[in-house]
């Protein structure tokens, strides 16, 4: 499946569900390879799920501007 035949909304129930498929079977591991690519890193590291979840959550405004400079703010 090609990106324009994934993003066409279509009434059809199995389209839905080949495109659900196709995300399982392979669209979420190319976003993965995608995602590390264009962050510069070989492999997310392993982290916790608290600390991803702190690292992805900012507390107000200057603390956003400030962690979405860095690269494990778009890892979380």
């Amino acid at each position: 499946m090609n990106y324009s035949e994934y993003v066409t909304v279509t009434p059809d129930p199995d389209a839905i569900c080949e495109k659900i498929d196709w995300l399982v079977d392979e669209g979420l591991r190319l976003y993965e390879e995608l995602s590390l690519t264009e962050l510069g890193i070989s492999k997310y590291p392993s982290l916790k799920e608290d600390a991803k979840i702190e690292q992805g959550f900012s507390a107000g405004f200057s603390d956003f501007a400030r962690k979405r400079k860095r690269k494990d703010y778009y890892v979380a």
